[in-house]
């Protein structure tokens, strides 16, 4: 009867080592990935105005401290594999970022997305003696997100400029 009780537990131990080694032979780790591409750029936004020694000035900022992320889609790098895998940045303080992303030589797919942000834009609303007057108002600046296909070793420069919309 022991030998019996052996013998099954044995067998139930090899169907459980080939159970779990098939299913890690198929389950999909996007970072095991071992092609990566780069996407870069700035991002900046129009503050506004002002007017300074009688002449008039666009202020162009960075975008600093905007989350962007790039979102990769899964069935790009595995066929049948669903959903994205996001991968996220931060700008610097002069509206620069970088991310690395994984890419296969057929091309992986990514769409590029900077969160959106309230920012104070100033315009100048009269001159008075030579002085401006200022208007600040608080504005919401959004940026069209971007879809890239990318391959291993690219590298992906997306620069963009906010806009705001008048209320």
């Amino acid at each position: 009867m022991r030998h019996i009780t052996f013998k099954v537990a044995m067998l139930s131990l090899a169907v459980m080592a080939m159970a779990s080694c098939s299913k890690e032979q198929s389950s999909f780790n996007i970072e095991d990935v071992p092609g990566k591409a780069k996407i870069m750029g700035t991002l900046s936004y129009d503050a506004g105005q002002s007017y300074i020694n009688g002449e008039y000035a666009q202020l162009i900022q960075g975008a600093a401290g905007v989350r962007v992320k790039a979102q990769v889609s899964n069935s790009s790098i595995k066929s049948n594999s669903t959903g994205y895998t996001i991968y996220e940045t931060k700008t610097d303080e002069n509206g620069n970022y970088t991310i690395e992303v994984p890419a296969v030589p057929d091309g992986t797919s990514v769409e590029i997305i900077a969160d959106p942000f309230f920012a104070t834009y100033s315009e100048v609303v009269g001159i008075e003696d030579n002085k401006a007057q200022i208007e600040n108002r608080e504005e919401l600046f959004k940026v069209s997100s971007t879809n890239v296909h990318m391959r291993p070793d690219d590298i992906e420069i997306y620069d963009a400029m906010y806009y705001f919309t008048e209320r």
